[in-house]
């Protein structure tokens, strides 16, 4: 034996369960001589002298499943659960005890590298134990301990397995721990060429074929080069990637591990083929990869998890998630720099079901996210800011799902840079007014919605129900009216719940937009006082004004006009008729002291023309009324054309006061 003991890497390491990730805290780990079941001491210092010169045959690891020993020879290592002090059953996907051996002889030197090893000699006999000192050069991450397997005639695979030139029988094994493998081992290097660098990488990955245990690759901090090879974890299960450090953050690049792909198609591919169903439960963590004309990043389909990782370059998107997504995770990830999309979302056979995502950053692509598959989708604590074109956009393909998709505390800014689109966008590729072709059960709360210069909001062009609840936005100076728009054919049932926007004054008065609007369907929509006459369509128009001052009026931006070179026609606004219906909904956010507001639907001949007020009473607000008012108007014969305009106009007498705010939400009721 020799006088010093040297530490044993796998448990300083950290030991973690296969299953969950959670480390092996307070796990009982137990020394015993190699390939017997003959207890074997180990010691806390190089010296053999803690905890005495008899050293300790058990010990239990820490918070972290680590325990930091030494030793002195070879060992066979067995993990137990806390409970099991009588060490009766090991716990599996740790080190697995009969299979696992560590050497820590430091007598036991043999080569440099790799070429080294295998012009040299077998061992002096079965078992005998060497170490290689590096792949390439001595340090460089690819060495380790191996032994000598006297009757093994296996092939070399240059990480695991090592062939002596000379020898027909008898190989070179490497000593590790059965649930990871570096793939420094097989020659990766940033020094080494695309095709090594893959080619390492993919025979770590292959060497997991349990889809139950699986286990971790890991690769280096440093800027590999694998293009334009794609690396696959195809019919994987349970196979993690795992680079040095998180490469999460809002700027890149930073320091860490960056896997390079340039040309190609895919990056890293984590996909089905075929009728395979066992692609799942594989992570990707803290790797950057960088796609320079690649079209996708990386591709994902099943249950797989990307985190702490950033993506960036692509052509196409830089994660394309593609299909049969079920309980995937999406979490602390980067998406910049793409030509057209920081993510995709959907594909047009499989639906995608029920998966997460937080913390997602998708910053300077040509568009932010594109979701047109996906059920249950819940983005979290998300940033979409500085794209090219839209921030975010949710399009339902005809035969496709995209419902119930929730959007909580996430910011959407400064998207379309440069021009004048939207940084939201709700719609359909078949817009037909029907549920099976347009987004339905869409909920944005507590999020942020910035625009600025001729930028525009949210356009919700196709939708079945969407909620923005306690949403703080602002607007560009675009034209009045539109910069947030809600088509009043197939943009039905928008609700806009507390929180109200942020509108801008937009040439004449408070710019507004179109806030919600409804579909009855042939029963017609009914409310509490039923407005409406039977059958036909009701809409609710809402516009908002924030600033009220005394002896002041103000026209609300109406619903159609022909300006800027937009046109409008009959199937995209209404239009009224004999006997048709108009109302008004005013809620206030304030309490009025003094004074009145007077509250009027008024349409225009022309976007500028002169005001018509409706015939009807109008609605008079005052120290008395209630937050809520309801009020019908009677329209006798009216046509509404491309060229008319209908708003709402509010005056405030000069004795007006409100001291708790002058914001107000107004909605007007047509029924036709």
């Amino acid at each position: 034996m020799a006088s010093t003991a040297l530490q044993i890497d796998a448990l300083w390491a950290g030991l973690n369960d296969p299953d969950t990730g959670q480390s092996y805290s307070g796990a009982i780990v137990a020394f015993f001589e190699s390939g017997t079941t003959t207890p074997k001491a180990v010691w806390l210092d190089t010296d053999k002298t803690l905890p005495s010169g008899a050293g300790l045959t058990q010990s239990t690891l820490d918070s972290n499943g680590v325990l930091k020993a030494f030793g002195d020879g070879a060992y066979k290592i067995n993990i137990y659960a806390p409970t099991d002090t009588g060490l009766t059953t090991p716990l599996s996907g740790s080190i697995d005890g009969a299979e696992y051996i560590v050497t820590t002889d430091p007598s036991s030197v043999g080569y440099d590298s790799i070429v080294d090893m295998r012009a040299g000699t077998g061992g002096a006999e079965d078992g005998s134990v060497i170490t290689l000192l590096g792949y390439y050069t001595p340090g460089d991450g690819g060495g380790g301990q191996f032994y000598w397997d006297a009757t093994s005639t296996d092939s070399d695979d240059t990480g695991l397995t090592v062939k002596v030139t000379s020898i027909t029988t008898g190989r070179w094994k490497r000593l590790y721990n059965k649930t990871e493998i570096h793939a420094d081992w097989y020659g990766l290097s940033e020094s080494a060429s695309a095709a090594i660098n893959a080619t390492a990488i993919q025979a770590a990955i292959d060497n997991f074929t349990d889809r139950t245990e699986g286990g971790t690759v890991r690769i280096p901090k440093g800027t590999f080069s694998c293009s334009p090879d794609v690396i696959t974890l195809n019919e994987k299960r349970n196979v993690s990637i795992v680079g040095s450090t998180s490469m999460y953050g809002y700027e890149t690049p930073k320091a860490g591990t960056y896997l390079s792909f340039t040309n190609g198609t895919v990056g890293i591919d984590i996909s089905l083929t075929g009728n395979d169903t066992f692609t799942s439960y594989n992570k990707i963590k803290n790797i950057g990869v960088v796609g320079s004309g690649t079209t996708y990043g990386i591709l994902i389909d099943g249950i797989n998890m990307i985190e702490d990782s950033s993506v960036s370059g692509c052509t196409q998107a830089n994660i394309y998630m593609r299909e049969l997504i079920n309980s995937s995770t999406i979490n602390r990830v980067s998406c910049t720099g793409a030509t057209n999309y920081g993510m995709e979302i959907g594909s047009a056979t499989t639906n995608n079901t029920t998966f997460n995502i937080d913390r997602l950053n998708c910053r300077s692509n040509g568009y932010g996210l594109k979701i047109s598959n996906a059920l249950n989708l819940r983005v979290t604590n998300s940033v979409f800011e500085s794209n090219t074109n839209e921030g975010v956009i949710i399009e339902k393909p005809a035969g496709r799902q995209c419902d119930n998709i929730t959007f909580e505390n996430c910011w959407l800014e400064n998207n379309y840079v440069g021009g004048s689109g939207y940084q939201l966008v709700i719609d359909a590729t078949t817009v037909d007014g029907t549920a099976a072709n347009s987004p339905a059960s869409i909920r944005f709360t507590d999020c942020e919605i910035n625009a600025s210069g001729s930028q525009k909001s949210i356009n919700v062009n196709a939708a079945y129900g969407v909620n923005f609840e306690n949403l703080s936005m602002s607007t560009g100076l675009g034209t009045p009216g539109d910069a947030t728009l809600i088509n009043s054919s197939y943009g039905r049932s928008v609700f806009f719940i507390e929180g109200f926007p942020v509108v801008p004054t937009l040439g004449y008065g408070n710019g507004g937009g179109y806030f919600e609007k409804k579909f009855s369907g042939s029963g017609g929509f009914k409310t509490d006082l039923d407005i409406h006459k039977a059958g036909g369509r009701t809409e609710t128009v809402w516009f908002v004004i924030d600033t009220i001052a005394a002896g002041n009026t103000y026209y609300l931006s109406p619903i159609t006009y022909n300006a800027a070179g937009i046109t409008m026609d009959s199937n995209t606004y209404p239009v009224l008729k004999a006997g048709s219906l108009v109302g008004l909904i005013t809620t206030r956010r304030n309490t009025i002291d003094a004074g009145t507001l007077t509250v009027t639907p008024y349409f225009r001949t022309s976007w500028q023309s002169a005001a018509f007020d409706f015939t009807g009473s109008d609605v008079v607000l005052n120290s008395s009324s209630n937050d809520d008012t309801r009020t019908i108007y009677g329209v006798e014969t009216y046509t509404f054309i491309s060229t008319y305009g209908m708003g709402v106009k509010i005056v405030s007498d000069g004795s007006y006061a409100a001291s708790l705010g002058h914001q107000m939400l107004i909605g007007l009721v047509i029924e036709y």
